[in-house]
């Protein structure tokens, strides 16, 4: 039988097993993600739901009840959250029609005007390059399916509340195993700490972001406002490209509704909110965020995003600021964790090739 120092384990057959392993662990992770999914919302909703479940029982609260009056929350936002995307998805999908038609005269107002400019353009060519009818088909095929994610609310609240439940005892189990370290517990209870402020704090900027994104088309009289602050709140978990895609059906709705004037008026305001949120409001609230390089979080999306699909893109950060932190507690994989963190905060030793710089 072979032993962790035969040569089985060492050299490029280590190599070898542990690239196999990561390929078949990755491989069941995608084929499990519809009963992965729900569990990962669940762990993470609960993650922010602890301290206010904690701090409840501090207050003398028995759990069964702290725990039925933050459910009690819970259900309430869910089905306001349910009532905003079924309502205005439904309004959405009737409009579609109407939407349709009048982007088919803007569209063929454009192509009459081009041809002033240039009037041996190609009608048929130019109208090929944009195939607006495909993109309405594709919207409203994903408008369906939107409303297919409202009926996982009650299976995600299930678990959360189980999670809660477990949460309290979980840590005596845990530190009751003989194998891990005193170091390992303090790691590992810095992971939840971190991943937890991450959360919470990230649930506040977007809360804030989807606030001002809903007054301000509002204001601009642009429809169905309360669907696109929602949207604006959901996808700014998501770092860089989350509020730019926010951005685009609220400027597309204002330009189909009201024209070109709105829609830049619309674009410069999701561009002052975004650039307030995440340049001024989000580094005093959270730092240094989860320590990760932007090329990091890019590859980490992508990912992430195939391995578990949306979700996955909404929790990408946190999923791979766990990764890091247990790549971290092994020798051998700590080369892997120091790769995914930021920039150094110390000065780092002079690199021994000359044409590499550290900064």
């Amino acid at each position: 039988m072979a032993t962790p120092t035969s040569p089985l384990f060492s050299g490029p057959a280590k190599a070898l097993i542990i690239v196999a392993a990561f390929v078949v662990t990755v491989a069941g992770m995608r084929a499990a993600s519809p009963i992965l999914v729900p569990l990962l919302l669940a762990m993470f909703v609960a993650s922010i739901c602890a301290p206010a479940f904690f701090a409840m029982q501090r207050l003398r609260m028995p759990p069964l009840l702290a725990l039925m009056t933050l459910l009690l929350a819970l259900v309430a936002l869910s089905l306001l959250t349910a009532i905003i995307i079924q309502v205005g998805i439904g309004d959405l999908r009737d409009k579609l029609p109407d939407y349709q038609a009048i982007v088919q005269r803007q569209f063929e107002e454009l192509v009459i005007w081009l041809k002033t400019l240039e009037p041996d353009i190609d009608d048929e060519e130019f109208r090929a390059l944009f195939d607006w009818r495909s993109a309405f088909a594709f919207l409203r095929s994903s408008l369906t399916k939107a409303t297919g994610f409202v009926g996982q609310t009650l299976f995600v609240l299930l678990l959360t509340a189980f999670i809660l439940l477990e949460a309290q005892y979980l840590p005596c189990k845990l530190h009751g195993i003989p194998e891990f370290s005193p170091a390992f517990w303090r790691q590992f209870d810095q992971i939840l700490s971190d991943v937890r402020r991450y959360m919470s704090m990230k649930t506040l900027t977007s809360a804030i972001t989807g606030g001002l994104v809903l007054l301000w088309v509002m204001a601009l009289d642009v429809n169905f406002a309360p669907l696109l602050g929602f949207l604006a709140f959901v996808l700014n978990y998501i770092p860089i490209i989350g509020s730019v895609i926010a951005g685009v059906p609220g400027v597309a709705l204002a330009l189909v509704e009201q024209g070109p004037g709105t829609a830049l008026l619309c674009a410069l305001g999701y561009i002052a909110i975004n650039a307030g949120i995440s340049n001024i409001l989000e580094p005093r609230l959270m730092g240094r965020g989860l320590g990760l390089s932007p090329l990091v979080v890019i590859v980490s999306l992508v990912f992430w995003g195939w391995v578990f699909g949306p979700v996955g893109i909404l929790l990408s950060l946190p999923l791979t600021k766990i990764a890091k932190i247990i790549m971290e507690g092994f020798p051998d994989s700590r080369w892997v964790a120091a790769l995914l963190g930021g920039p150094p905060t110390t000065e780092p030793p002079a690199p021994h090739h000359p044409n590499l710089r550290c900064r």
